[in-house]
């Protein structure tokens, strides 16, 4: 059976020839309303059934919980519409995070978190999280004179509130931007006080077995280079990645 001849009818002849290229890396370049989705789940379709590709070996990423629910639902209804049963419960269909989550759980003994560790909420947990543990950042060498200077200079940050708010805010950025942190040599002290609270964060996170969206990227990117076995075991277990709308 060629799912793809019967769906020729529905696809264009771009969105035909992403449908059908299956070897090697694939972008597509498309503007709103010209279909990618639904050629995203016939690609999928096509991978599931022409290519014979296991649901468990293939990731699909999308930007939110509500996107990837739309995925799962019209994957499914374009196979029950070519009259093939395959299940794709097992398939890996989330945001990134939901997925790092997933992988880190399945995979916890190369991580530094515990079983059953916890996902932070949302900004506002993460920022209570700095703010009840900002004792030990005052401890840090130079957190007064830090914080001094950045009051002097901006007329704000004077509070305990404030303040864990900036370390919150300087923390995200230091992952989201994936700064390796620990390679910056430098004898400025403010530089060196970021150094010194981000450690500490990190700590904390381990210490409460709890992990905020941020850094979730920077473990699950940390277990792949620390463990070359679990990169390995992460190449033969998927056979393809597919991004959804990659920003």
């Amino acid at each position: 059976m060629s799912i793809v001849n019967e769906k020729k009818s529905e696809l264009n002849e771009r969105q035909l020839e992403a449908v059908n290229t299956v070897k090697g890396p694939v972008v597509i370049i498309a503007g709103p309303g010209t279909g990618k989705t639904k050629t995203l789940v016939e690609r999928t379709v096509n991978i599931l059934v022409n290519e014979k590709v296991e649901a468990k070996k293939i990731i699909i990423t999308t930007f939110t919980n509500k996107a990837a629910r739309e995925l799962e639902l019209r994957i499914n209804e374009s196979l029950e519409k070519a009259n093939v049963n395959i299940d794709i419960s097992d398939m890996y269909i989330g945001t990134m995070h939901s997925i790092w989550t997933r992988l880190i759980e399945e995979n916890i003994t190369y991580s530094d978190f515990f079983d059953s560790f916890e996902l932070m909420s949302g900004d506002y947990e993460q920022h209570f999280f700095i703010y009840s543990r900002l004792k030990e950042y005052k401890k840090l060498e130079d957190y007064q004179k830090f914080f001094d200077n950045l009051s002097n200079n901006t007329g704000k940050y004077q509070g305990d509130w404030a303040r864990s708010s900036f370390l919150k805010n300087k923390i995200n950025d230091l992952n989201e931007n994936a700064i390796d942190i620990e390679n910056i040599q430098t004898s400025d002290v403010y530089i060196n006080f970021i150094k010194e609270a981000y450690k500490l964060y990190i700590k904390q996170l381990y210490e409460a077995n709890i992990v905020d969206f941020s850094y979730l990227q920077v473990e699950f990117f940390n277990m792949l280079v620390k463990h070359k076995e679990f990169l390995e075991k992460i190449s033969h277990d998927f056979e393809y990645i597919m991004v959804d709308e990659y920003q």
